[in-house]
Order: C-alpha cells, then structure tokens, then sequence
C-alpha cells in the first residue's frame, strides 16, 4: 500500500468520480442473493488496539481457534448456523479475503478455507508471530481480532518529539542474553505487564521489565522487545539511550516493515536533537499542514471462477443409467475497497467497499448479475471535542446493533473510561441491498473500561420498527475480561417486547502451566433473532405491510414467535503446544436447533435433536522449510441428517518469498438419514499465489469433488470441477 497525499481541486475531482462509482453501484440491479460466505474485512487502528473484523455474508457460529493468543497464524473453525436463507448454500467453495493495508497491522494474507455445511475454516496469517485476541461477535455475523498496540512512526501526527536528556554522558552497554529462556506463560505475562505500563505512561517500569526479557535467551519476543525498549527510552525522555537502542535494532533486524518504523524514529530522534528551536517550529508547522491533506489508498481485484459438475445415475433394477452435465457457475467478480483520509485534530475518512459480479451464463441458467455495497460512509473525529460520527452503509455488532445498516452513529467521550454512542439507521439484510425505508430503529448505549486493566463493559437499549409496528425492543450488554491467562466474553440482549431472550454468549479461554490453553463456549440464541419481521417467512409476501392485510397485529407477532426457533450449543477444547513444531487441538460441541409449530398455512419444523460434534487438528510449522505450514484434521459429526467422518490435510508451502503453494484434500465418509444409505466424498484442489513487487498479487486455485453415494436402489456418481483465477492490486 502507498499513501500519495493530494489536495485542493483534485480531492474534489477525486470525490466526484467516487461519488459517481458509488451511485452507478447502488442503481445497478441485483437479481440474486449473495454467493460468497465473507463479505468483507475492515482494519479499525482508531481504538485502543487495532481490531480487525471479518463480516460474514451468513451467521457462522464460532466454535475454536488455534493457538490461542500468539502466532503468526490463526485457524478459525466456525459452524454455519442452520435456517431457511442457509439450508441451500454451498460452504466447500474457498475464498481469498480482500483486506486494506494498515500500518502497523502485519497482515499477509487471509482465506476463507471452505468446508462443509457443518464445519468451515478461517485461516488469518502474518508476517511474524504477535500476540493476539480473538472475539465472535453476538449476532454471528462477524469476528474481530484484537492485535497489540500499534505504535506510530515518529513523524506522524500524536508521535512524541524527543528532547536531549542532561546529564547523560554515554549510553548503556549491550543486553547480553545469559539467562535462561524464560517459559511461554511467563514471558506473555511480562510483555502484558510491559504494554500495561507503557499505556499508563509508566516509562521506567517498562524499561525495567523489556531490559528482562532482553536479559534472557530468545524465543521469539527478542526483536519487539528491543524495539519497544528503544519507544519506552524515547518516551521516557532519554534520546541517547533510545538512538542506541534503535541503532542495535536495525544490525539485528536491518528489513521488514518494523525496520522502517524504527528508521523513521531514530530518524526523528536525530533531526529534534540537531535542529534549533526555530526549526523546530517550523517543522511544527509543516507537519500541521501535512495533517490537512488527504491520503489515499485501496485495492482493485478480478476473479473469474468457473464449477461444472457430471452426474451420472444407475437403477439397479432396470439397469438404466442416465447422465447430465452442467455449468453451475461461470461469473466474474470485480471489487474496489478505496479510502480517503484526512488526519488532524478534525480526522475525516471515507470508505467505499463493494463490487459487481457479472455472470456468464443465460438467463434462468446461472444467478444472474450481482451488484454489491458492502460500505459506503464518512467518518468524523474531533479530538479536540472527543466526539465522533459515521454516517453511511457500515457495520455494527455491539452495542445491540445487529450488523450492516444505512444511517448515523454518533459517540462522545464523556470520561476516559465513558464513551456514550447513539445509533440510528435502516437494518440492511445483504449487501446486494439498496436502501430500504420499511424498517429503523434507534438506540442508546455505553462503553466503560478499562477498569483494574482487564475489565471493559456495554450497556444499551434499541427499539427497531417495521411498517409502524413493533419490530424489537431489546435491552443488553456485554462484560469482557483479558488478561494474559484468562479471557471472558459475555454478551446478553433480551426482547422486552416478546420477553424473550435473543442471545446469550459466553466464551472463555484459560491459559494453563505447559502450554495447555482451555476454552469453552456457551451459546444460546433464538434463531434467526426475534423480530416482527420473520412473521412474513412462508406468506408469499415481502413486507409487513402486505401481511397487514390479511393478519392482525396480535396474529402477526403470533406468526413471528412461530417462525422462530430456540438454538442450544455447547462447546468445550483444548490446544496443546506439542514443542516448537507442532500444536494440538480438538473440542467437542453439543448443538439442538427447536421445534416450530405450524401456523398460518406454514408447516411445522421439528427439532434436531441433539447433535454431536467432535473435531481434532494437528498444526506444524516449518516442518519442510521455514515458514510452510501443515494441517492435519479428523472429524467426526453426529447429526439429525447424517453421520460424517472427514478427514482433511492442508499443506501451505513457501517456495520463494514471492511463490506460494497451497494443496489441500478432503476425505468424507457420509451415513445418511434415514435410510442409511452411504456415501464418499473426495475434494483434492490446488492454489498457487505469486505475489509482484509488493502490491500484486496473484492466484489460481483448481480443484474438484468426487462424490459416490449408494442408495437403496440405485446409485449416483458426481464428479465436480472448478478453476478460480484473478489477480488483487493495491494501491
């Protein structure tokens, strides 16, 4: 990514080309629903940590993760959550996420890894180990991750200045690791204990405890160590020791991205200890006027993905065979993500994120065009005033909001530990969606924290209408802890209005003495979640409004708790670091989805009962060379439908800096009920991505699935094929 600054007559002409890309995007038509399980992946560096949240196109109810708070990876494992928009959907095709490109936020590359209806799998890589927190989101339509701190280069906006320190003669001598290597849980104790205190300003605490890390052999927290060591000198007023500090980094560590960040600071430290004082207001100046132009940047991408499939079916008794073959899919997707920013005391950032797939196939054979926005907004934060605005298409998953929706969201830094928000808006249901008027809703709530370091809280209450009926009245909040050995993520919304409760999540992690992490998961929800609105599900009719004519309102809400099932799921895991080369880890999920009685012309649906699942994955790293990564999983699923035992093997090989190959295999065995009738499933595919000067990358992933399924009378061969293939530039 660069950032070209630009200003006067060309941000507006800027601004209105995009304003002209954005309306021809929302006027395009929009025939079909979205085809691709991620919707998109926003990078926010405006809070505390840099949080980086992957929006889902449908609810995936997230079930582990591994390893469990450090790494250069991290494998997501998440369960679709059954309902009528989801019954349909093919989950095995992979997807490469589209990101923008942040500073400080080491990013390399992000896949969704595809898999079946009952299981599918994130991977998030970096460029090198850091620590990190993940947390689902309560409506199942995202999950963030939380990365440390990014740190800013000493030229940018907020970064402090370093004044000569009197009375240092000479600096330090070298940190000479002679100590042992200090174990997992300790270490991570002391880098929390470190960021701590360089977050309250405590300077000198955080020289003492990074100097005792440096002081022991390294296992891999050597090279951030010693670069913060040189920030918390710096900050604490002492330039000599920090110069020195951050010229030892760079013979240590001399490329990468944290490389340059340090040169920019040592060059800082440099020009404040040279220049005179005039210059140096001067330069104050210069850096204003930097904080008012605009920076710019985005990616471009194209992919064309192509799926045939040929079936063939035998009757055994009349020893007929028929065979058809067909083109499931032929499309091309086309999707910008562009930014604008303008820093300063009055900070002002725009985004567009959407697309347009055009399909190739006839009419009434393929999905027909899609046209997407998936954001479209401006924000406003004045630091002066600590209040802040974003109005537009955006995405929300806290504070009751329930994913994307067009309208405003307003907040206030009333304390530092109190933010008030308000939010307003039209819930927006895909992305493939204009702007829709029949639905709003308007609420209030607030964040406290961070209290005694670990503790966060929220607290709102939303009312949502639909075609001037009741829709949702709901009150909650949500209660986090962190610190390095434990997490809790606890989050609640109950409809007054119904007196239901919609949600109840909670999601715990627990860091164990030799590299044992537990975590368990409860997850209780009304699916889809209770609103007025799921009255229209089986009536033929899009609106409330229509339904009105028929129904009245009493029968309506009637129809909507009809429609709406109880969800129940259970999970318990635990990931083990074997040595340096191999992690463990499995978990066990009990599932129910309710009942639903029959109602207004609408058949009942009876429950799942309770399901079983039962999942195991090995994870090596570098075992063929550095930096390649092996997958090794088994699972075993106990379902209302079926019963299936997978086998799965993912291996991600580094050939060059720039070439990349990425085999995978899945093997299936599938009992189906009722009947019993058997099935085997094989999907072999192979990606291959090549990454150019930085800003290109490209990929082509082919593949297929070869299902022999055995009925009672009969049996049917499938054999499925698909090549994806495209390019992503940034810019």
């Amino acid at each position: 990514m660069s950032n070209n600054k630009f200003a006067g007559p060309s941000v507006r002409g800027w601004i209105q080309r995009l304003v002209f890309l954005l309306t021809v995007a929302c006027l395009l038509p929009a025939w079909a629903a979205d085809t691709r399980i991620v919707d998109q992946v926003e990078i926010d560096t405006s809070g505390e940590r840099p949080r980086i949240t992957i929006n889902f196109n449908v609810p995936l109810q997230y079930i582990s993760h591994a390893p469990s708070t450090h790494g250069d990876k991290i494998v997501v494992q998440l369960r679709p959550l059954v309902n009528s928009q989801t019954a349909d959907i093919d989950f095995t095709h992979p997807e490469t996420l589209n990101w923008q490109a942040t500073p400080g936020v080491p990013l390399q590359q992000m896949r969704y890894e595809g898999g079946t209806n009952q299981s599918v799998q994130i991977g998030v890589y970096f460029r090198k180990a850091i620590d990190f927190e993940v947390q689902p989101s309560p409506d199942a339509r995202s999950l963030s991750i939380l990365l440390p701190k990014a740190e800013l280069p000493a030229h940018a906006p907020g970064a402090p200045t370093a004044e000569p320190t009197p009375g240092i003669s000479k600096p330090q001598a070298d940190i000479i690791p002679t100590l042992p290597a200090l174990p997992a849980e300790r270490l991570d104790a002391l880098i929390e204990e470190a960021r701590q205190a360089m977050a309250a300003g405590n300077y000198p605490q955080a020289i003492q405890i990074y100097t005792k890390i440096l002081q022991h052999q390294d296992t891999g927290k050597h090279q951030d160590a010693l670069e913060f060591l040189g920030l918390a000198r710096e900050r604490n007023g002492q330039a000599a020791h920090a110069k020195m500090e951050y010229e030892r980094y760079l013979q240590r560590y001399p490329e990468g991205d944290s490389a340059e960040r340090v040169r920019q600071r040592l060059s800082g430290l440099v020009t404040a200890r040279q220049a005179p004082q005039g210059k140096l207001r001067e330069a104050g100046a210069e850096a204003g006027a930097e904080e008012s132009a605009w920076e710019y940047s985005g990616n471009f991408s194209q992919f064309y993905r192509r799926d045939t499939s040929h079936i063939v079916e035998e009757e055994n008794v009349t020893n007929t065979r028929t065979s058809e073959t067909r083109v499931n899919l032929s499309s091309l997707s086309n999707d910008l993500d562009f930014n604008a920013r303008r820093r300063g005391p009055l900070a002002v950032q725009t985004r567009f994120t959407g697309g347009y797939e055009y399909d190739f196939l006839d009419a009434g054979e393929g999905q027909g065009d899609i046209s997407r926005v998936s954001s479209l907004y401006a924000d406003f934060q004045d630091s002066k005033h600590d209040v802040g605005a974003r109005v537009g298409r955006q995405t929300r998953s806290t504070g009751g909001v329930l994913g994307r929706f067009d309208g405003a969201l307003l907040s206030y830094q009333f304390k530092p530990t109190v933010k008030l928000n308000a939010v307003s808006g039209y819930p927006v249901d895909s992305s493939k969606n204009n702007l829709k008027t029949d639905r709003y809703f308007y609420g209030v709530s607030a964040d406290f924290g961070t209290y005694a370091n670990a503790w966060d809280f929220v607290a709102f209450i939303i009312e949502q209408q639909v075609d001037s009926i009741l829709d949702r009245r709901s009150v909650g909040g949500e209660a986090r802890y962190f610190d390095p050995v434990k997490s809790l993520l606890s989050y609640v919304d109950y409809d007054v209005s119904y007196s239901q409760l919609n949600t109840l999540l909670l999601l715990g992690n627990w860091n164990l003495p030799k590299q044992i992490t537990l975590n368990a998961t409860v997850d209780i929800r009304e699916s889809p979640i209770l609103t007025t609105y799921n009255a229209i599900q089986g009536q033929g009719v899009d609106s409330i409004d229509a339904l009105r004519q028929r129904f009245s309102v009493d029968t309506i809400r009637q129809l909507a708790e009809d429609r709406t099932a109880s969800s129940h799921s259970y999970t318990v895991g635990a990931t083990k670091q074997l040595n340096d080369s191999f992690q463990l880890t499995g978990d066990v999920t009990l599932s129910e989805l309710g009942s639903t009685p029959a109602s207004g012309g609408v058949e009942a649906m009876p429950s799942t009962g309770d399901e079983y699942y039962y999942n195991a994955q090995l994870i090596g790293s570098n075992l063929l060379k550095e930096g390649d990564i092996t997958l090794l999983g088994l699972r075993y699923s106990d379902a209302s439908t079926s019963d299936t035992t997978s086998l799965t093997l993912n291996e991600r090989y580094p050939i060059n800096t720039a070439w990349r190959v990425n085999p995978r295999m899945r093997v299936d065995y599938r009992v189906n009920k009722p009947g019993d009738t058997d099935q085997w499933i094989y999907a072999p595919s192979i990606l291959v991505d090549y990454l150019w000067r930085k800003r290109y990358r490209f990929e082509l992933e082919t593949g297929g699935e070869w299902s022999a399924r055995q009925l009672s009378d009969a049996t049917e061969d499938t054999k499925s094929y698909f090549v994806y293939v495209g390019y992503r530039a940034d810019f």
